[in-house]
């Protein structure tokens, strides 16, 4: 591989990598910090029984008429969760959204 099209390649996967980080940085944030939208004084404790899923969860809490997916977003940040998977028994923080 001649050394342009090498400088090349490497110019697009970095120009690409950037991008990505960029768009990844601010789809999770939505532009803002978590903490701009966490009231953490104001908290309830949910403790998770069979059949709950974060969907439910998130809609019985929901008094605000937060958007569903950002409360969930919410929770999972709050809680440490890396996934959807919630256990019978496990507590769960559910923050005030602003």
């Amino acid at each position: 591989m001649s050394k342009g099209i090498f400088f090349v390649l490497l110019v697009l996967i970095i120009g690409l990598g950037s991008v990505y980080s960029y768009v990844f940085a601010y789809v999770e944030n939505e532009g803002n910090s978590v903490s701009d939208h966490i009231k953490p004084p104001h908290q309830l404790i949910v403790t998770v029984k069979k059949g709950d899923t974060l969907w439910s969860i998130a809609s019985q809490v929901n008094k605000k008429g937060v958007d569903l997916y950002k409360m969930i977003y919410y929770i999972k940040k709050t809680n440490g969760l890396k996934d959807h998977l919630i256990y019978p028994g496990q507590q769960l923080v559910i923050p005030e959204i602003s």
